[in-house]
């Protein structure tokens, strides 16, 4: 029989913003004044304030990723829009309106926490050995999955004995986190294959010198962050919306 020659619409772009982040870090001529009988203070002096600021971008940039609705134009799209948002909400410029696939799994009705229910998203996400391989969540519902786990844990030594688990907690092999800045009531299973921060090459935490402004008597200088979140299948990330026991 002839051979189907036909082009197949296999690949849909999708295009996400540049988006920025910056922390500055400066110090007043008082303080490098103060600190000048010391060569050694004055190390510590500028490694600290580096630190913070490297400390602040961190927050900026988890707080971005988890924030519940875009505080800026310049924040990063983060989860809200690559997987809490409904699927007809558009994501790197598509819409699932216009594209069935392209649409998170949400579990939007669950609201105590099972095995089960887990399971269920697990399923959605998953296609064969693409399967999730991360998942996020509060410290409240880490803790509901720490109770519903716990019958189920076998100890095979004494060490295991101790209070609590030891390591990390995991749900079928993948390991569960808890982050301070996700928002109440999610869990997130992501699959990294298909979401990533996509960063600029010339400016993944630049760091500008401090220089001296003409209307100030110190230095000042900045760290600079240009990138966003990125997707290519939706379907492969899910989040449960609605979990308050």
């Amino acid at each position: 029989e002839l051979l189907n020659t036909s082009f197949g619409d296999i690949i849909t772009q999708a295009e996400f913003d540049w988006c920025q982040y910056y922390s500055p870090l400066g110090w007043s001529k008082r303080d490098y004044l103060i600190n000048k009988g010391s060569k050694q203070k004055i190390v510590d002096m500028v490694a600290s304030i580096t630190k913070n600021a490297g400390k602040t971008m961190q927050k900026n940039l988890t707080t971005g990723i988890f924030q519940s609705t875009k505080a800026g134009t310049n924040d990063i799209d983060g989860l809200l829009t690559a997987v809490v948002a409904a699927g007809t909400t558009a994501c790197g410029g598509l819409s699932s309106s216009d594209f069935s696939t392209w649409a998170a799994q949400r579990d939007t009705a669950t609201t105590k926490l099972s095995l089960a229910a887990l399971n269920n998203l697990w399923r959605d996400c998953s296609d064969g050995p693409d399967q999730p391989t991360l998942c996020v969540t509060t410290d409240d519902i880490l803790g509901f999955f720490y109770d519903i786990s716990t019958p189920l844990q076998r100890y095979n030594n004494d060490a295991a004995l101790k209070a609590g688990f030891e390591g990390v907690m995991t749900f079928n092999g993948v390991p569960i986190y808890a982050d301070k800045n996700c928002t109440a009531n999610q869990l997130f299973m992501l699959n990294l294959d298909h979401v990533w921060f996509g960063v600029h090459q010339d400016c993944d935490m630049y760091y500008q010198e401090p220089t001296t402004p003409l209307d100030q008597w110190g230095s000042i200088g900045h760290i600079h962050w240009m990138g966003n979140i990125c997707c290519d299948a939706r379907r492969r990330q899910g989040v449960m919306t609605a979990i308050t026991s």
